[in-house]
């Protein structure tokens, strides 16, 4: 997740050689779509697939990758507390703003994960038109990690001035598969100076879980996702 307003350079390479093929409109990458020779340039939210073919016609398996832009420039305050092993604290909450999504692996060093609710308020440096707010949750039931129960978002000119904007109730059930990460979040659509995000743990596993009826309920997210009008 780059910076909004900024230009991204992304660079592909093949270990085995080969000409590298791409697509940049969702398309599948063969010999007939454009060829790589130098970074990418991206200024909006880009899904690049690409292929790479040696001399001797071996074709690689498809590679995908999602670049966003969103505002990075806010500040971020959280009574949550973090669990203090460094694969889950990380930086802290301001690691929310990071460019680095997450992978499935829970324990790659990119989630930040907590027993509490996830609370979280940001302060822009001016109001301005959002049309968006999301973050990136992960669920692994097999290791006591869920979704949360349901999100609020609170919006204002200002963290002194916040009031509810809405609810979301998340999903409740096994996904389908076993390991899934997704951002959930609210259309805004209105002038926010601050908002405060708030995702809800259950009180204990559902019962659709392995650990079920246990009140150590695991969070984990990734990233804050702020997209402006």
């Amino acid at each position: 997740i780059y910076a909004w307003g900024a230009t991204a350079e992304i660079a592909l390479g093949s270990r085995d050689g080969g000409k590298i093929y791409y697509t940049l409109d969702g398309s599948a990458p063969d010999t007939d779509t454009l060829v790589y020779d130098e970074p990418i340039r991206i200024t909006e939210d880009t899904v690049i697939r690409a292929v790479a073919v040696t001399k001797d016609g071996r074709k690689s398996v498809e590679k995908r990758a999602e670049y966003r832009f969103a505002l990075k420039d806010m500040t971020i305050e959280s009574p949550t507390r973090l669990d203090t092993r460094a694969v889950f604290y990380g930086g802290g909450m301001k690691d929310l703003l990071k460019e680095t999504r997450a992978t499935c692996d829970y324990l790659d060093g990119q989630w930040r994960g907590t027993l509490d609710d996830m609370d979280v308020t940001c302060v822009l440096p001016e109001v301005r038109d959002i049309a968006s707010v999301s973050m990136g949750f992960l669920t692994h039931h097999r290791s006591g990690i869920v979704y949360p129960e349901r999100m609020e978002l609170y919006i204002g000119p200002d963290k002194e001035h916040l009031t509810l904007f809405g609810t979301l109730e998340l999903p409740d059930g096994p996904e389908d598969r076993e390991i899934r990460k997704r951002d959930f979040g609210f259309d805004v659509h209105a002038p926010v100076g601050a908002f405060r995000i708030v995702a809800r743990r259950y009180a204990r596993m559902p019962q659709w879980c392995t650990y079920r009826g246990t009140p150590t309920v695991f969070t984990m997210t990734d990233a804050l996702i702020v997209i402006p009008e």
